[in-house]
């Protein structure tokens, strides 16, 4: 569970369909900053009520929301809209993704759970006193929510004194363990998905 103190996190969000959060550089002319996505911050806003983790978002507020694309030229094709809500025990995480081939992430985490970021896939980076990277996915070939947490013990060394969790949901379950919930929905057309994350 990861408690969020504020309504303002500023967290890099990087997907395997779109190119996210990249620095704004204050000064430069628009045209250098290219034709992706160029989001700083994402902000949470409070939960009105239950959040229920079952790929439906009727029951969110996407205000907030970031949309995050390679290029503009195919956003209609690929990109996510990530939303970001909390109460007081939990962040919750919405991703509208558009795919026209969603949900094909074969790494089977029994044989190499670090490279879950290799396939569709949705990573965050907590920069807090331990930093914390959190990639999850859904395995395709068992429909088991997947998630891998990498928190560093050493910030000036990615590679010592990680502490690592891989946390997997049974077939088809919503349920991770200790708090955490995910749940994916293709959409009606077939050209997207859904990933709801409760942490």
């Amino acid at each position: 569970m990861i408690k969020t103190p504020a309504s303002y996190l500023r967290t890099g969000l990087a997907c395997c369909l779109a190119a996210t959060s990249t620095l704004a550089y204050a000064g430069l002319p628009s045209p250098m900053l290219g034709r992706q996505s160029n989001n700083t911050g994402i902000r949470a806003v409070p939960a009105t009520g239950t959040v229920k983790i079952d790929g439906d978002l009727s029951d969110w507020d996407f205000s907030g929301r970031i949309w995050s694309f390679a290029d503009i030229a195919i956003r209609d094709r690929y990109s996510a809209q990530t939303a970001a809500m909390w109460d007081k025990d939990y962040l919750y995480l919405a991703v509208k993704f558009t795919d026209p081939n969603p949900l094909q992430n074969t790494i089977n985490p029994v044989f190499d759970p670090e490279s879950g970021w290799k396939g569709d896939s949705l990573q965050l980076r907590f920069m807090t006193d331990w930093p914390q990277w959190l990639t999850m996915w859904h395995f395709a070939a068992e429909k088991r929510s997947m998630l891998h947490q990498a928190v560093w013990k050493d910030a000036t060394d990615a590679r010592k004194k990680q502490d690592i969790t891989l946390r997997a949901g049974e077939p088809g379950a919503t349920e991770l363990g200790d708090g955490v919930a995910m749940s994916f929905k293709v959409d009606a057309d077939g050209r997207g998905y859904v990933q709801e994350v409760r942490l």
